[in-house]
């Protein structure tokens, strides 16, 4: 004799059977990228390249200067950019606390070698422009072999 909910019955040993096998595995850890914190947003960055120089510039919209970090390599930047903000009002009703943040945080590998002593920062109008200098190339030597 047919029964119409033998299909259902299957249906939900089938699923049974699916999160049974779910639950038993082991669960791993979510790899965390590097140097990136829950909160920053990731600003829009150009990188240029001109014969002896890069110009890198980033969208910081609202930060101030002093707010603004870089660590720069030979190979490597980090721009990194955090400002809080509190706001206190108080009035007949009560008193009122506004809290703000604001980060941004971006890692950028460099296409070339460029030397950070040579490196000059500027910010305006909510743009960081980054102008650093390439390094010196090194000349090869040939080596004969003996």
């Amino acid at each position: 004799m047919y029964d119409p909910f033998d299909d259902v019955k299957r249906f939900w040993r089938a699923m049974d059977r699916v999160f049974e096998e779910l639950l038993d595995r082991p669960v791993e850890p979510m790899p965390i990228a590097r140097s990136f914190s829950v909160g920053f947003r990731e600003p829009f960055v150009d990188v240029n390249e001109t014969s002896d120089e890069l110009i890198i510039t980033a969208e910081l919209p609202g930060m101030d200067k002093k707010d603004i970090e870089l660590n720069l390599t030979e190979d490597s930047l980090e721009i990194r950019a955090e400002r809080k903000e509190e706001v206190k009002k108080e009035s007949k009703e009560g008193i009122m606390v506004r809290k703000g943040y604001t980060g941004f945080q971006k890692f950028l590998s460099l296409p070339v070698p460029v030397d950070p002593d040579t490196a000059k920062a500027t910010y305006r109008n909510g743009i960081l422009e980054l102008r650093v200098k390439k390094a010196a190339k090194t000349k090869g030597k040939k080596v004969s072999v003996q």
